[in-house]
């Protein structure tokens, strides 16, 4: 018996096509992979005479092993947002300094990267956090994910 659970499959429906599983791929780049987005693909709301309503719910929810809060708290988020440090006070305290990486959007910015890069390590300079929970912003919750 193979551990593969998707040994034998030969077609995917992708983009409004079947296309072959074996060279079905997203980009790199695709916001299911940077935003989670994924998580939930399938659940559908549609606007109906009587109101919102969401296609087989029940099902979906039993399918959850947790609620959808405590996978959201699975994230790892980033830093990259533009001298808000409002914003990123709020991110790290939803998802904590073990989810959080530095990230600076480098280099869109009106200075070609270096206003992004300035503000995101002044707001993260500006955290009350310990030293401990900087550093691992900084560079050790990158190093831990990447197994580096």
């Amino acid at each position: 018996m193979s551990t593969n659970p998707f040994a034998g499959i030969r077609w995917v429906w992708m983009n409004g096509e079947l296309r072959d599983f074996a060279t079905a791929t997203i980009h790199v780049m695709s916001h299911a992979l940077h935003y989670g987005s994924g998580l939930f693909e399938g659940i559908r709301c549609y606007q109906t005479s009587e109101g919102p309503a969401v296609f087989r719910l029940q099902e979906h929810l039993k399918r959850l092993e947790k609620r959808p809060f405590d996978y959201f708290k699975m994230f790892v988020a980033d830093t990259a947002l533009f001298g808000a440090r409002d914003a990123m006070e709020c991110g790290l305290a939803f998802f904590g300094a073990d989810q959080v990486v530095f990230a600076s959007d480098f280099p869109f910015d009106p200075e070609k990267g270096t206003f992004n890069i300035r503000e995101t390590i002044r707001d993260i300079d500006g955290l009350k956090v310990s030293d401990a929970d900087r550093k691992k912003i900084y560079e050790g919750n990158a190093r831990r994910l990447l197994k580096m």
